[in-house]
């Protein structure tokens, strides 16, 4: 079958040696026609499609070039104040990506080595001046676990002591991390044991399961994983889930008896339901109030 050239406006025979090639010539073009204005719609530049004998052609309506004239830069005007009136919103609330935390320390090079041991967080820059002073002043680091240009910063301030009273003062009280799925939570877990890392506490509270773990400085590193796979419906169990109304810190888990019970093949809900009826419990309960 031989495909001939597509027709003009003027051209009144067939564009293909049969009917059913023709018609799916006009469906094709039909398309390009709702593409035309799913574009202009989107972007604010409207795309002409056209076809000629022996030929089909694109091009861009408003995008003519005039050069040194005025039509065209009023034209070019005209498009930037209709898109940054598009994107502009004023009135509803934008929800912003968390993007990283800051802290201070007296333990810089502790606190590197422990979150690169921990989340294998990897130092983007580190300086002895932030302020950009010739002399030493402000030492700082920058560092990050993923394809963000940094998730934790540290500035270094001597001098700097732990506070006994913390839990009597406004504070960040933790920051979490989640995995992908069990196993790299309780292998992470296995991992941080043979460095001499463990958590302080260590639950499951219906929507996930959480170790906690503390940093040099003393605050608190929540690990986690979602014991739905599903960001909505574990925020659907959080919302109205009778059992974390009455217990939202949940059930409290021994993670070498929830290795062993994984390593005989256990799925992750049947272990998440076991831990709520109590079968992985610490010998010793936890204390809450270490991570307050």
């Amino acid at each position: 079958m031989r495909i001939q050239p597509f027709p003009g406006p003027e051209s009144t025979g067939s564009c293909f040696t049969c009917s059913a090639n023709s018609c799916e010539f006009l469906r094709i073009r039909e398309e390009f026609v709702k593409l035309s204005v799913f574009l202009n719609l989107l972007g604010g530049i409207g795309f002409e499609l056209f076809s000629t004998r022996g030929s089909a052609a694109v091009s861009a309506v408003g995008m003519t070039k005039a050069k040194g004239g005025e039509g065209a830069k009023r034209g070019r005007s005209a498009k930037r104040e209709i898109a940054t009136e598009r994107i502009m919103n004023s009135d509803t609330i934008i929800h912003p990506k968390l993007q990283h935390i800051g802290m201070t320390t007296s333990n810089l090079d502790a606190m590197l080595e422990w979150y690169r041991a921990v989340l294998g967080m990897s130092v983007v820059h580190r300086t002895a001046s932030a302020t950009g002073e010739k002399a030493a002043g402000l030492a700082a680091a920058w560092t990050t676990n993923d394809e963000e240009n940094h998730r934790l910063a540290f500035a270094a301030l001597p001098g700097l002591t732990r506070d006994p009273e913390r839990g009597k003062h406004p504070r960040l009280q933790h920051v979490a991390f989640e995995y992908v799925n069990l196993d790299d939570l309780l292998g992470t877990y296995v991992r941080l044991k043979d460095l001499g890392i463990l958590p302080v506490l260590c639950t499951d509270g219906g929507s996930q399961i959480a170790f906690y773990y503390e940093d040099p400085d003393h605050n608190s590193v929540e690990l986690n994983v979602n014991n739905y796979n599903d960001d909505f419906t574990a925020t659907e169990h959080l919302q109205h889930s009778p059992e974390f109304a009455a217990n939202p810190l949940g059930c409290f888990v021994d993670p070498d008896k929830l290795i062993a019970a994984r390593r005989t093949g256990a799925s992750h809900w049947d272990l998440h339901k076991r831990i709520w009826a109590h079968e992985f419990a610490p010998a010793q309960p936890y204390d809450p109030r270490k991570l307050l």
